[in-house]
């Protein structure tokens, strides 16, 4: 028909407008008569845009889409599973999109990509490389798909409504979380409105929650809770007795609840040291149930945010699935001693779990004795328990204890962790620490992939990334190292060895780093970077190291380290290739590999009683001293299709005799040689 653009060119400043040309608008704007309308600013709509039938074209704007009310469409514009929004503008609780609707040309979906944003305006959409989140992350529920999916009654909740009434309506919606868990049934949907629901149970307040646990565990099994955009819920505790949960399964059997959306969760301790924990979730004595939470945020200047203790009861697992846009750990006047955000526990080898943990951004800046992840006991050997996300900041805990653990595997996938000073007064390990109790054993697989980067500079000693004090552990890593040193010893890479207090023996464990190693800080690194102390530990170090540091290995009684196919290199005063401090037999291998460093003061290595094998290597000192030395007579080396350089002295000096014969074969070398040698084919360069 072309209304507007036939009658447009008739509308003149001072001309009448004929009742024919209102008319034919009014055609057009009720709906009448079909016609393409095309918007070059902002749409602007302060009421509610209504489709009944659906959108036949397009929606295009070249501004922004503005929306202060409800934009609704038909149910056929649901938006898939794989193009699931997540954004905190006020229209996505009502909105439905179909993927047709790309916002602008650089923030279009993929299955890849889930948008998750903080702003109402597409502009503002575009993802960088570093938040593409993994797989197994997914965005809160649309509440279309709460709706439709809904086999029961819709429930909903408001600080502002009232418990006299039905909450079968948002405008008659009940007032508080637990009169609306007694009047779910199963297949319910309750709808957790925006605002604030507080449980404070300080002594400030008279402790009005002691004894009403059941009112504050919103757990009943096959209830769905949908929390609407700006709904908080917050628990408040002092007392060591205060100890209160929002979600815990108690003894039901194989149970099932969820909690998706955008609630913001918090746990707030006040007190002495002996203070309550306010949990997310908690169990004990289960009987298995089903958990899934995929929310906004994650909140606690406390401990135990996650305070899971499976139960040892055959046939029956604790599947919990959390999802979140950010976890926060702070410390403020709670419990100092050593808790955990998340606390998970097994007691016996039925204690089966399921864990996924997802979060995009982690900020564990405790600054307290405590632990990020905190692992005990025995558990089912088919457990397993995964953490993913993009990046965690400020760790100034170790990001994982094991506490005599056995048979779970644990899969950590987090894009980058920056890590700070580990504040524990009796252990070192800033990613992993172990500790091991009565017949100390440990058994258990950890794989870690993402990138470890120094916060800052810092002259903290005796720090290590990877600290093992058990026995039987298995940790590979795979990605980059960043340590920043200014003074003191610099950070270890790994230490393998006995507990502080005696708690643990190191043996039979192997920890393999896959990855460069980066020492950028403004001094050299004094730490050993591998030590290996115990019998049967092994360290495997492949990749690159770039920065100046002293020593590279120490395998120690009965310990074990090989470098292979790296490359390495350092000008710091007096490195060295490897020492050995005591008189047990232990192990060092290097296998095609490149090492270069500078020693002015004593030999590059020191191989009492140490069986040293080299192949295919190059060693060089840039320095002026022995590069390859034993003064004992226990040990062993063997050279094979190697090169080995110094400036000035020895190349090798085994100066005493040996109880196994020496080995070099096809090894080019430069000054002297001394020792007992066999097979030994000169090639001078």
């Amino acid at each position: 028909m072309g209304v507007l653009q036939n009658n447009y060119a008739q509308i003149v400043p001072g001309a009448l407008i004929s009742a024919s040309y209102v008319s034919d608008l009014y055609d057009v704007l009720t709906g009448n008569e079909p016609e393409d309308v095309t918007i070059s600013g902002s749409f602007i709509v302060s009421g509610s845009a209504i489709s009944t039938v659906g959108f036949t074209g397009s929606l295009q704007g070249t501004a922004s889409f503005a929306i202060s009310s409800s934009y609704a469409l038909s149910s056929s514009y649901a938006v898939s599973a794989s193009y699931a929004p997540f954004s905190d503008s006020a229209s996505v609780s009502t909105t439905s999109v179909s993927s047709s609707y790309a916002t602008v040309a650089q923030t279009a979906l993929t299955a890849s990509y889930v948008l998750l944003i903080d702003s109402s305006s597409a502009a503002d959409t575009s993802i960088s490389a570093s938040y593409a989140l993994s797989a197994s992350y997914a965005p809160p529920t649309l509440w279309s798909d709460i709706y439709t999916n809904s086999t029961n009654h819709i429930i909903y909740v408001s600080p502002s409504g009232s418990d006299s009434n039905d909450g079968l309506s948002s405008i008659k919606p009940l007032q508080t979380l637990y009169a609306a868990k007694v009047s779910a049934s199963v297949g319910s949907v309750i709808v957790i409105g925006a605002g604030e629901y507080v449980y404070d149970n300080r002594n400030s307040e008279g402790n009005p929650w002691n004894g009403r646990q059941d009112e504050i565990n919103l757990w009943k099994d096959q209830i769905t809770y949908y929390a609407e955009l700006g709904s908080k819920i917050v628990i408040k505790t002092e007392n060591a007795s205060d100890n209160l949960d929002l979600f815990n399964p108690g003894t039901g059997s194989n149970e099932i609840c969820t909690i998706n959306g955008y609630l913001e969760f918090e746990n707030l301790g006040f007190g002495s040291d002996s203070g309550g924990i306010g949990t997310f979730i908690a169990s004990a004595n289960d009987n298995g149930y089903t958990f899934n939470a995929n929310i906004k945020r994650l909140y606690s200047d406390h401990n135990q945010l996650v305070n899971i203790v499976k139960s040892n009861t055959t046939g029956t697992t604790a599947s919990i699935s959390i999802s979140s846009k950010e976890e926060v750990w702070r410390y403020s006047g709670g419990n100092t001693n050593a808790g955990a955000f998340y606390y998970i526990q097994g007691s016996g080898t039925d204690s089966l779990v399921d864990i996924d943990i997802t979060s995009r951004k982690r900020d564990y800046n405790f600054d307290r004795t405590g632990y990020a992840f905190y692992l005990r006991s025995t558990f089912s050997n088919k457990s397993k328990i995964n953490i993913s996300g993009n990046e965690c900041y400020n760790l100034t805990t170790p990001l994982i204890r094991f506490r005599t653990v056995v048979n779970p595997e644990i899969n950590i996938n987090i894009n980058q962790i920056y890590y700070d000073y580990s504040s524990l007064t009796f252990s070192n390990g800033i990613i992993t620490e172990t500790f091991s109790e009565g017949s100390n054993i440990q058994d258990f697989t950890l794989n870690i992939n993402g990138d470890l980067i120094d916060y800052s500079e810092n002259s903290y000693s005796s720090q290590r990334l990877f600290e093992v004090t058990g026995p039987n552990m298995r940790i590979n890593y795979n990605g980059d190292i960043y340590t920043k040193t200014n003074g003191s010893n610099g950070r270890s890479i790994v230490y393998c060895g006995v507990y502080p207090f005696g708690n643990g023996t190191a043996r039979d464990n192997q920890i393999n780093i896959d990855g460069n190693i980066y020492l950028l800080g403004s001094t050299e690194t004094t730490s050993t970077l591998f030590e290996s102390y115990g019998a049967n530990n092994v360290i495997n170090f492949r990749g690159n190291i770039i920065g100046n540091f002293q020593t590279l290995a120490h395998p120690k009684s009965g310990g074990i380290v090989n470098i292979n196919n790296a490359k390495i290199e350092s000008t710091a005063n007096n490195g060295k290739v490897y020492i050995h401090t005591d008189n047990t037999t232990s192990t060092m291998r290097i296998s095609n590999s490149d090492i270069k460093m500078l020693n002015t003061g004593s030999a590059m290595s020191d191989g009492r009683y140490l069986n040293v094998l080299i192949n295919n290597s190059a060693i060089k000192n840039s320095g002026t001293t022995d590069v390859l030395y034993n003064s004992t007579s226990n040990g062993s080396l063997q050279i094979l299709n190697s090169s080995v350089y110094t400036n000035s002295g020895s190349t090798i000096n085994y100066t005493s005799s040996f109880n196994a014969a020496q080995t070099v074969i096809n090894t080019a070398y430069s000054g002297s040689i001394t020792g007992s040698l066999t097979q030994l084919t000169e090639m001078f360069i």
